[in-house]
């Protein structure tokens, strides 16, 4: 090996140091875009997880909303059956009560019946003692 005049090792000291110092930014820039990368993927992972828990969060208003609305349509439904129901109830009672005046009526005029023919056969009983008496007296 044949020695290098000093200007031309002096320019090759530098090249080598250039090359060592590129090499070396090279090297923190991969690490700092691998942190980079790391960082993004954390916050990703974050926001999904954030995402996921919002659209549970939804998810369970939802639920309780249906459920809420749901029993809401029960309790109407509930109110409405009673409603029917008393509806029901009422038109019978209306029914049983026009039957029972109707029956009460009924018996009325079948009892008002039976007393005037019981009186007119008191009457017709009187009359006829009576005449019995004019028989006698006779």
């Amino acid at each position: 090996s044949h020695p290098f005049p000093p200007c031309e090792k002096e320019r090759m000291t530098q090249s080598l140091q250039s090359l060592e110092m590129a090499r070396r930014a090279e090297e923190s820039i991969r690490v700092e875009q691998k942190r980079a990368e790391e960082a993004m993927e954390r916050k990703r992972a974050e926001m999904q997880e954030w995402e996921h828990q919002q659209h549970m969060e939804h998810q369970r208003l939802e639920d309780r909303e249906i459920r809420h609305l749901s029993q809401e349509a029960k309790a109407r439904a509930r109110a409405e059956k009673m409603r029917a129901s008393s509806e029901k109830l009422r038109k019978s009672a209306q029914e049983d009560l026009r039957n029972k005046k109707a029956e009460d009526s009924w018996k009325t005029v079948g009892g008002e019946e039976e007393e005037r023919r019981a009186h007119l056969r008191k009457q017709e009983e009187k009359a006829e003692e009576r005449k019995k008496k004019k028989i006698e007296e006779h």
